[in-house]
């Protein structure tokens, strides 16, 4: 189990994500889940293997990121003065760490994919020769 996790690419997934969530936050768009998966892509395809491999690798990623995103998100919703509401809001900020997990298990699912289809197809262009 532990030579199938890769610190490297979960590393630098959560430097991926802590950037582009804080260019969202500037930028006033919402790119926090096509950034979770994108980033599992790019976390699987690094890892490589099968895609048992992605899926542990973008497991780890997403709870690491979306533990520091949530986290990120409360201090900006306590700093914005919406500290009394935390409590209400408590169930959609549950929801969205689950969906940002899940998001980057299934990005790092199709990142490990693509790269066993780039070096099958490698492979197969080297017999050609």
């Amino acid at each position: 189990m532990k030579e199938m996790i890769q610190k490297r690419p979960v590393i630098l997934g959560i430097a991926i994500i802590i950037v582009l969530y804080l260019v969202s936050l500037v930028s006033g768009q919402s790119l926090l889940f096509p950034s979770f998966l994108m980033t599992g892509i790019i976390v699987g395809f690094m890892v490589g293997g099968s895609y048992k491999h992605g899926a542990i690798n973008g497991t780890i990623f997403g709870i690491k990121s979306a533990l520091i995103v949530t986290l990120l998100m409360i201090l900006i919703l306590y700093l914005q003065g919406a500290a009394a509401y935390l409590g209400l809001i408590a169930s959609t900020i549950l929801l969205y760490f689950i969906v940002e997990v899940v998001v980057s298990v299934v990005g790092g699912v199709i990142g490990s994919l693509i790269r066993s289809e780039v070096e099958l197809d490698r492979d197969y262009s080297e017999d050609e020769e």
